[in-house]
């Protein structure tokens, strides 16, 4: 798995994860704060091949943050993000 972009950055409500599976499974995002404090964990389904995974992020504060992606239990990204 490989995750290709999020767009926008910056983004104010939503943001869309840009994802090419080599195989289905579950993608686990664990959302940190700048200070590395734990905000939230996303769960979803994907599929094999290119797929677009929506963020909703109009709850959190202003700030930087990081997006840990795990395909099941296997680390794959960190992709720094901005909410001005």
């Amino acid at each position: 798995m490989h995750i290709r972009f999020l767009q926008p950055n910056p983004f104010k409500q939503f943001g869309l994860l840009s994802v090419l599976a080599n195989e289905t499974g579950k993608l686990v995002l664990k959302i940190l704060d700048a200070e590395g404090r734990f905000i939230n964990t996303i769960i979803t389904a994907i599929q094999k091949g290119d797929q677009q995974v929506p963020l909703e992020v109009a709850d959190w504060q202003s700030g930087q943050y990081v997006v840990n992606a795990f395909h099941g239990n296997r680390f794959v990204q960190s992709i720094r993000v901005t909410k001005p």
